[in-house]
């Protein structure tokens, strides 16, 4: 009996990972999620009290440990030089963790719509903005060079996790991927840091 209870369990996350990967955590159906389950809708609150949680229970593992990955590689070490070999192991990271969880990762970037991990791109913009802030601040002191406002380096955060994600969603090709975010990096933090001399 148990095992058929973790079964039906099974079928219902199945049928719900499909409804949250067409139509996105706020336009999916629990009826729809429950026929493609092959259950009646009442089975499926014995086993997840609303949708909220039947998608929390999908994505806040990958969200969890995705996170936690991004918070490790961003205290990394380094200075601004070093810039783009530290965005590429950053890259080369999310790039594994991407082929291990591309369905849940792109229902989290794309379709969380109206869950609580709705701002994920945010997170990582400001993790990013944060680091651009640290890493440059001492070297545009020593250099003597005057940003009009530091606001130009959240921009810079934000149309680089924008482009990252962009990428990841127009390209199934991962090596084809890859070679696009290396392009990335490179008109982003190839000698960043004299561009603002």
């Amino acid at each position: 009996m148990q095992y058929l209870k973790e079964e039906i369990r099974n079928n219902i996350i199945a049928a719900a990972l499909e409804e949250f990967t067409k139509k996105g955590y706020q336009d999916a159906s629990m009826r729809v999620i429950a026929s493609n389950a092959g259950i009646a809708i009442g089975s499926v609150y014995r086993y997840f009290k609303n949708k909220d949680e039947l998608f929390n229970s999908i994505v806040d593992p990958i969200y969890t440990s995705f996170t936690s990955m991004i918070l490790e590689l961003y205290q990394t070490e380094g200075v601004i030089s070093r810039m783009h070999s530290i965005a590429k192991e950053i890259t080369d990271k999310v790039m594994e963790f991407y082929e291990e969880h591309e369905a849940i990762l792109l229902i989290l970037i794309d379709k969380s719509k109206g869950s609580k991990y709705e701002n994920i791109k945010e997170e990582l913009i400001r993790l990013l903005n944060y680091r651009l802030k640290n890493e440059l601040g001492p070297i545009f002191k020593e250099t003597g060079v005057k940003l009009q406002d530091e606001y130009i380096l959240y921009v810079v955060a934000a149309s680089f996790i924008e482009g990252f994600f962009m990428i990841i969603n127009k390209y199934k090709n991962l090596s084809m991927m890859k070679e696009m975010i290396n392009q990335l990096l490179i008109v982003y933090f190839d000698d960043f840091h004299k561009r603002f001399q």
